[in-house]
């Protein structure tokens, strides 16, 4: 069976690499046999695993980098080493840490082979745009328009190698309008807008086509006219956005909302920041996956859609100034921690990015008034509601609800979100340990210790068969 799929891979490779990637996606074995295999292909599709898994799953995205790179260098392949160099610096775009995403991008282009430096010289110059250096941002996205100019001219690359070429040339010039929009420069922005689009619609890019107008939608609102900005917001919204990425659904829904916020239209731009922040959907779990995967995989955007979000309440004034200035001093505090990856340990980061990502939760919720945030498990279901600002915790049972102390409810959700995973008592305790506030379990006053309530959740919740101990390392987990 193994050798059949390897065949089919073989053939299809040859034929679409993302075709590759979805069969390898669907097939755990296959997964295995690639991650065993000592060849240039294997390390160049553990690289496109990382890069099929970067808008789901950063940690998953950053094994398969991290294996690709492993097995690049052991075999000394250079052109794989550059392509996991590569995704190495898109994850840390994803997470919103520019700067070493440049380094990562720097490593590449130094093992570079010239058809591969403007692409590279391209995610440079971009990156740089988005940390302010904005010299070398035009500096390195000048190189790109020139290197690919000059290899289109160069008869020895074939015509699907020319194709790529045209695509690495369309986003340096809307990268390259991106950056002299940030400076000020509108008139040669919009002229670098239009040399992309017309690339992109000669091509077909359809992504290329959406972003540069999306990006040019964002130069006519800082011209102050949100009515062309309007039109280029219809084109996209017409064109199957669905079937192109899930981020650029996401970049449409901001842009849209920006669009109406600039028309002074601020109730119905912060209906709209509510479906960017929320998703469509009304379910509540749903609703709750939509935030954490914002928080999680879009930390290059979040700073924009809370910078909209707050300028939405400004503007709405009242008691609403108040949220917004809170929203907004958690968002520097939030960009700054990004922004000095230098300072930061990077455990230290991650923790006060933590921090932080729970205070954004939390203000998110009292703007948009959320209904209360529900883990449903087999027969019960574990409330969490902010009303008015204060939160209170229960489990439902048989429609009946009891009544949570709050480090209750954090060690059922712990183990609500580590379903079929060892929880340790030691984790666990510092949960419990950490909350001052209530002694746990079911609002008894004199509950000892985390150990108590773990026996208490399998008997009276009846969970005794679901809520399991692990001996190694100790502690408990949920199974499904």
């Amino acid at each position: 069976m193994l050798d059949n799929l390897l065949i089919k891979l073989k053939d299809v490779v040859l034929h679409s690499f993302q075709k590759a990637l979805n069969l390898i996606g669907e097939s755990p074995q296959l997964i295995k046999v690639i991650e065993a295999t000592r060849s240039e292909v294997a390390a160049i599709l553990l690289g496109g695993m990382a890069f099929y898994h970067l808008r789901e799953s950063l940690q998953r995205a950053e094994g398969y980098a991290d294996k690709a790179l492993s097995l690049s260098r052991e075999i000394h392949s250079n052109t794989a080493e550059v392509w996991a160099l590569f995704i190495k610096g898109q994850i840390n775009e994803f997470r919103g840490d520019h700067k070493r995403a440049t380094a990562w991008y720097t490593k590449a282009l130094d093992k570079c082979p010239d058809p591969l430096r403007p692409g590279m010289l391209c995610a440079l110059g971009a990156s740089f745009g988005k940390q302010g250096d904005y010299g070398r941002a035009l500096s390195n996205l000048n190189k790109a328009i020139e290197q690919v100019e000059t290899f289109i001219k160069n008869n020895e690359y074939s015509g699907k190698e020319k194709l790529i070429l045209k695509f690495i040339l369309t986003e340096a010039w809307s990268q390259l309008g991106n950056v002299n929009k940030s400076i000020g420069d509108f008139e040669e922005s919009r002229k670098n807008f239009d040399e992309a689009l017309k690339l992109a619609r000669e091509n077909q890019f359809h992504w290329e086509i959406c972003m540069t107008l999306l990006r040019k939608s964002g130069l006519m609102l800082m011209m102050g006219k949100p009515e062309e900005a309007d039109i280029y917001l219809n084109e996209v919204e017409g064109m199957p956005i669905e079937e192109v990425d899930s981020k650029l659904q996401l970049y449409t829904a901001h842009s849209r909302a920006r669009q109406i916020l600039k028309s002074r239209r601020y109730e119905e731009a912060l209906a709209k920041y509510r479906m960017v922040v929320y998703g469509k959907s009304d379910n509540n779990i749903k609703m709750d996956q939509h935030l954490d995967n914002l928080l999680d995989h879009q930390a290059d955007m979040l700073g924009e859609i809370l910078s909209g979000i707050s300028e939405c309440l400004q503007e709405m004034g009242g008691e609403k100034v108040y949220i917004s200035e809170n929203l907004r001093s958690v968002n520097i505090a939030y960009e700054r921690v990004l922004l000095e990856a230098g300072i930061f340990k990077q455990i230290d980061k991650e923790s006060e990015l933590r921090i932080l990502m729970e205070k954004i939760r939390n203000i998110l919720w009292q703007i948009f008034e959320r209904m209360p945030l529900r883990h449903p498990y087999k027969h019960i279901i574990i409330k969490h509601d902010l009303a008015q600002g204060k939160a209170s915790y229960a489990f439902i049972r048989n429609d009946e609800e009891f009544p949570l102390e709050m480090r209750a409810f954090l060690i059922f959700k712990t183990l609500y979100e580590n379903l079929d995973k060892c929880v340790t008592r030691k984790e666990l305790e510092r949960i419990w340990n950490e909350q001052k506030v209530g002694a746990g379990g079911f609002g008894k006053p004199n509950e000892t210790g985390v150990g108590t309530y773990i026996m208490r959740l399998r008997d009276e919740l009846k969970l005794r068969e679901f809520l399991i101990t692990c001996p190694r390392p100790k502690g408990w987990k949920l199974i499904p």
